[in-house]
């Protein structure tokens, strides 16, 4: 199933003046099958590639999901087109790649295996051995934090 997403442009305008999106559920509700195929192909002919965007509700939370912990870049019209129509990434897992200490005194930069880098925020002596399994959830205020099996959570901030 995909969803269909109007330009910044015109998600911008009140919904009764967006023409595009009420012709098209003028369009949509026409009974008789030639006047409706015909009032599509209408609209069809009105629309440019830049004014209308399909996008997948599985790739747009595969996108989410590799994006998780990264400063949001989303375009606001859309955040405000998929609401509550593609699940927030709350939390990812997976396992640790290689764990090394980063140039701050007590931090550890983790590579995870889908490549993916978060730098500890807490300092710790000893940073997740390769291969262990690590959860990372939003924490409050906008955070996130690390789980290790048999140690205590930590801080942790995505690199890239």
């Amino acid at each position: 199933m995909s969803l269909l997403l109007l330009s910044s442009a015109l998600l911008a305008v009140p919904a009764e003046r967006s023409g595009t999106a009420d012709d098209l559920l003028r369009c949509r509700a026409i009974v008789a099958d030639a006047e409706r195929l015909a009032c599509f192909d209408r609209l069809a002919g009105r629309v440019s590639a830049n004014e209308v965007v399909v996008i997948d509700r599985k790739r747009l939370s595969q996108e989410r999901q590799k994006r998780f912990g990264l400063p949001a870049q989303e375009d606001g019209a859309l955040a405000a087109a998929t609401s509550g129509r593609v699940a927030e990434v709350r939390e990812f897992s997976g396992k640790v790649k290689a764990a090394q200490r980063a140039s701050d005194y007590g931090r550890w930069n983790i590579e995870l295996a889908d490549g993916t880098v978060w730098q500890s925020i807490d300092v710790s002596a000893f940073g997740p051995a390769a291969g262990a399994a690590i959860t990372i959830r939003r924490a409050s205020l906008g955070g996130f934090r690390a789980s290790v099996p048999g140690r205590p959570s930590f801080l942790v901030k995505r690199l890239r």
